[in-house]
């Protein structure tokens, strides 16, 4: 029974050794599970802001689509540079047309094609500040427009 007492007696304390080794490890675990939500979110937001970016930019491509072919044109009424205010960031909008040869897709169509082979290609950039503010981001829709 003296032998059973002093067994016992020199593992004094490991077990509590062994509790604060686990609750560092969990601590860990749950600092790292933390970080990760946080990226998640982050990552969530950028996303929202890209998804509603390039809805704006594609409304104002639709604007654009419904005008007669001769009204387009990069100052005109509806493709000027503007902004707006969204659920989630404020963008600011720019719009570039060129006119193009149908045929070869060469941007601006050389001098002397015929206006039969003309399409126009427009350009809507969105832009807005990043998560941070300091980053700018955009997004670009591209889009061919015939007679």
């Amino acid at each position: 029974m003296m032998n059973a007492y002093k067994r016992f007696q020199h593992q004094a304390g490991v077990t509590m050794i062994e509790v604060m080794v686990t609750l560092l490890v969990v601590s860990f675990g749950l600092l790292a599970l933390s970080k990760l939500q946080s990226q998640i979110t982050i990552a969530g937001s950028i996303s929202r802001q890209r998804a509603e970016a390039t809805e704006q930019a594609q409304a104002k491509l639709d604007i654009i689509r419904n005008m007669a072919f001769n009204n387009i044109s990069a100052g005109g009424t509806n493709c000027v540079s503007s902004s707006a205010t969204g659920t989630v960031a404020t963008y600011s909008f720019s719009c570039a047309v060129a006119t193009c040869d149908a045929t070869t897709l060469t941007c601006p169509a050389p001098t002397g094609t015929p206006t039969s082979n003309i399409v126009k290609q427009v350009t809507i950039t969105t832009t807005w500040a990043g998560q941070d503010s300091s980053a700018t981001q955009s997004v670009s829709l591209n889009t061919l427009i015939s007679p």
